[in-house]
């Protein structure tokens, strides 16, 4: 799009609004930020950028949208009823995710997914640095890619972590798509679980005869997506070697993509914690073989990778008693990848922000685990330790121990600490946003690293 003199609503000042909002000035477009934070007028972002825009805050934010000629979206911004009255009268749509998509030169690797994106895409970004060319990493867990545009060359890679809410109106597909598990997820924010995957569906639904789509067939909704895909479909699974495709035999990863099996690396050689992680790990070694990326540069990257903060991070020792950082875990599913992944007892710091998922599932997993205690550290915890207790006594077992964390993190960790013992591992995988404490999931783990940094 032509952005010169045109007016531009910008909602959402966040970060990617804040990286639109530079990106259009650069374009000479007329922008006003719409957010209902009157707050944000107040950020530093807001001081550096107050002469060259307009802002329009407060509950009011969305009035007299059909005046502009475009509106950006943020992601995470609804698509709200005034939203689409301005649409209605011709103004255009789109978002910082689409216009990237639109501007692009490289080839793009979208990942998308329910859990497992940040490090998927990290890991894929590692395998293509260790090729030899040029990759960038973009989304939640890079830069926002607006702002990389201009940085980006040709022949260039770009990795890009696409949330549900990145996907939801795009009309591009990227070159290669990774499909991670999809299960419920973001329920406060869609309105079923059939608009979420519908949304989730669009890093396929563009793509052309000669694109790739690498989708693990393990679950329901999955299985669902493969067979719509319009481009070349490489399934992956961690429960079976595939006739075809990137699987797993008993001790080691296996491709078959050409027409024999071929061991890429062993298990072993791994270096992420928990079996969960190998999802990942095959997802991103089936996207560089699509690349054509030699096996043993993959498997050196791969060796040679230890995650990411805040994903099952072994934050240290004290007294006997492990501590990990499992901050990121925002979801049932998620808690229960990390509870699987010990087979000591655990003491588990569970709750934060509800996002309206079901958490019975979780539940009896916790209830037939060595979790032993629960430390409640949010407004969902009680909620979740009820589930928690049902589920015991559905399974005739005693339920884990219920303490409060408190408010800060300090009383979370302290009460954490003081229910473990030696060969105890003490475990923060809340299974819910962090909200109604912490600014994101990042500040809560970060703020539960630098007290357990700070236990003597």
């Amino acid at each position: 799009m032509e952005w010169a003199g045109k007016r531009v609503a910008v909602i959402g000042f966040g970060r990617e609004g804040q990286a639109a909002v530079r990106y259009l000035l650069l374009k000479n477009a007329v922008v006003t930020v719409c957010d209902a934070r009157e707050i944000v007028a107040q950020e530093a972002a807001a001081q550096e950028l107050k002469e060259r825009i307009t802002w329009q805050l407060g509950p009011e934010y969305l009035a007299g949208l059909s005046s502009f000629d475009c509106i950006m979206r943020s992601p995470g911004v609804r698509i709200m009823p005034e939203i689409k009255v301005a649409v209605a009268a011709g103004v255009k749509l789109t978002s910082p995710t689409a216009e990237f998509f639109e501007m692009c030169p490289a080839k793009i690797i979208g990942v998308t997914g329910t859990k497992g994106k940040g490090t998927t895409a990290s890991l894929i970004a590692e395998i293509i640095k260790a090729s030899g060319r040029t990759v960038h990493l973009v989304g939640n867990i890079g830069a926002p890619a607006i702002a990389a545009l201009a940085t980006i060359k040709a022949d260039d890679f770009v990795v890009y972590e696409l949330s549900s809410f990145q996907l939801q109106d795009l009309s591009v597909s990227p070159t290669i798509a990774v499909v991670l598990g999809i299960t419920a997820e973001h329920q406060d924010y869609h309105s079923s679980m059939a608009e979420y995957v519908a949304a989730k569906a669009n890093i396929l639904r563009h793509q052309h005869e000669n694109d790739i789509a690498i989708i693990t067939v393990d679950y329901t909704a999955n299985e669902a997506l493969a067979g719509n895909v319009h481009g070349k479909l490489v399934p992956i699974s961690t429960k079976r070697v595939l006739e075809y495709g990137v699987g797993i035999s008993e001790d080691s990863i296996i491709s078959t993509l050409e027409g024999e099996q071929t061991l890429v690396l062993p298990i072993t050689n791994v270096r992420l914690p928990g079996r969960f992680n190998l999802e990942n790990v095959i997802a991103a070694v089936a996207a560089g073989l699509a690349l054509g990326i030699p096996e043993a540069v993959i498997a050196e990257a791969v060796a040679n990778f230890h995650g990411l903060p805040h994903r099952l991070e072994h934050v240290r020792d004290v007294a006997g008693v492990s501590y990990w950082n499992n901050s990121f875990a925002t979801t049932p599913e998620a808690t229960i990848a990390a509870v699987q992944s010990f087979t000591a007892p655990i003491v588990l710091m569970l709750g934060g922000s509800d996002k309206k998922l079901s958490y019975d599932e979780l539940a009896t997993v916790i209830a037939s685990s060595t979790v032993h205690t629960i430390v409640g550290i949010g407004q969902s915890a009680v909620t979740l330790y009820t589930a928690i207790e049902a589920a015991s006594v559905r399974q005739g077992k005693t339920p884990p121990k219920y303490v409060s964390g408190g408010e800060t993190m300090a009383t979370m960790v302290a009460a954490a600490k003081a229910c473990a013992t030696s060969g105890t591992i003490v475990l923060l995988s809340p299974a819910a946003a962090s909200f109604d404490k912490f600014s994101n999931a990042s500040e809560r783990g970060d703020a539960f690293r630098t007290v357990v940094q700070a236990l003597s």
